[in-house]
């Protein structure tokens, strides 16, 4: 579990560096109300791109966590079975 979290403190960062990085070098020259609506368009897609992929790292992380903590639960059980 240790190393899971280390894992996902060392991810996170790095990739919530590069997605900002990557989407900063986008640009748009608005030169009609045409291009200005596909402007709008594209900075709405990207944030939802990015809060999808957010929610999604946490949900595989949280899921880490459960199936873990579910791992730990059966090992218990299992030790503490009576032997016959």
């Amino acid at each position: 579990m240790a190393f899971s979290m280390l894992a996902l403190a060392v991810c996170i960062p790095i990739y919530l560096k590069k997605a900002i990085s990557f989407y900063q070098v986008q640009s748009f020259i608005l030169i009609s109300r045409r291009s200005e609506s596909e402007y709008q368009q594209y900075i709405d897609s990207k944030n939802k791109t990015q809060f999808y992929s957010i929610i999604l790292t946490f949900f595989s992380a949280l899921c880490g966590v459960i199936g873990n903590f579910i791992y730990q639960l059966i090992i218990e059980l299992i030790k503490t079975m009576p032997s016959g």
